[in-house]
């Protein structure tokens, strides 16, 4: 009977020891894996934080263009345009003026 007691123990601290180990390599992944979530969550603020930063270098060398008068806002870029359309069409008024002229003499 004591030696069935002895068998019970050794089998029951056997299965214990087992059942630890166990959880200790599950508590290593979940550590492991902790570990990748937070360095993957850094470089993603970090990469946000860059974006971030280049749209706002971005829009400040656009505003400073613009009140230097490099760049053209977007209502008179078309109202340039609309003047270089009326140029060139009074342009090729002018030329076809000059063929007439030259097909006749």
């Amino acid at each position: 009977m004591l030696d069935s007691v002895r068998t019970l123990l050794a089998s029951a601290l056997g299965i214990a020891h087992a059942r630890l180990e166990l959880v200790g390599a599950e508590l290593q992944q979940e550590l492991s894996r902790l570990v990748a979530l937070l360095v993957g969550s850094l470089a993603a603020l970090f990469f946000a934080g860059l974006g971030v930063a280049f749209v706002a270098a971005l829009a400040w060398r656009v505003q400073s263009r613009l009140g230097a008068g490099e760049l053209v806002p977007v209502g008179r870029t078309f109202e340039r345009g609309i003047a270089l359309g009326q140029w060139v069409a009074g342009a090729l008024m002018v030329i076809q003026l000059v063929r007439r002229v030259f097909r006749r003499r």
